[in-house]
């Protein structure tokens, strides 16, 4: 029985890990939205009635990009991944240009949500940046709810990763970037966060068949991993 289940296995696995995109997700925002979706409000401290003026917007040749404005937050969402092995790692190309270059008032930062759960803190690998020190200090930013994350900056583009350690093969997931500002006066012109690339190697975009395939596969190794456990 156990040969019969793996010689069932491997033929669907190795038809899956041989589908286009199969091993990484690469989206050029020069060239394509990439089915990110965009949306805004006030931060978390915001006084009631804020009005929101602040925006995600998708510009060609260029990609994604933040407007900005006084006590308001930006979304910016990707479509929902599904993990295909262990450790992917996360890739961005982006620009930034928050507040003063050394300080850490208004800023962004990558989340990640597993499974449809709660949104958490994508920690690059080696860290935020930490040159800056204004009011919690060091890489807490105010706008965030005290959040590490990216601030100041000059606008030069950097390419940052972060391994996410936390999925499991069959995970759902999906990244979003956040942006905030606190309310004070504006020193960079528009955009304040650009991102221009995006990649996950150990992932793929699901599809009807493809992605029930997946998950079937995967259930059926862990189903059959926990029997021989026990």
């Amino acid at each position: 029985m156990k040969k019969t289940f793996h010689l069932l296995l491997v033929p669907i696995l190795s038809l899956l890990l041989a589908a286009p995109g199969f091993a990484s997700i690469v989206i050029d925002f020069e060239t394509t939205d990439g089915g990110f979706t965009a949306s805004a409000g006030p931060n978390f401290d915001a006084p009631p009635g804020t009005p929101v003026t602040a925006a995600w917007l998708y510009n060609p040749g260029a990609g994604w990009e933040t407007t900005e404005a006084d006590d308001n937050q930006v979304i910016l969402q990707s479509p929902v991944f599904i993990a295909t092995a262990e450790n992917p790692v996360l890739t961005f190309q982006h620009a930034y240009g928050f507040a003063f270059p050394d300080d850490f008032v208004n800023g962004g930062i990558p989340e990640l949500s597993i499974n449809s759960g709660a949104f958490s803190l994508i920690t690059p690998d080696g860290g935020f940046p930490t040159s800056g020190s204004s009011g919690t200090g060091g890489d807490f930013i105010e706008a965030l709810d005290g959040s590490r994350g990216f601030s100041g900056g000059f606008g030069d583009s950097v390419t940052d990763t972060a391994t996410l350690s936390s999925l499991q093969p069959g995970d759902l997931f999906s990244v979003r970037f956040r942006a905030a500002w606190d309310p004070s006066d504006l020193f960079f012109v528009d955009p304040s966060w650009g991102i221009s690339s995006f990649e996950v190697t150990n992932a793929m975009v699901p599809e009807p068949a493809s992605g029930a395939l997946l998950l079937g596969a995967l259930g059926l190794l862990g189903w059959r991993r926990r029997r021989a456990s026990v």
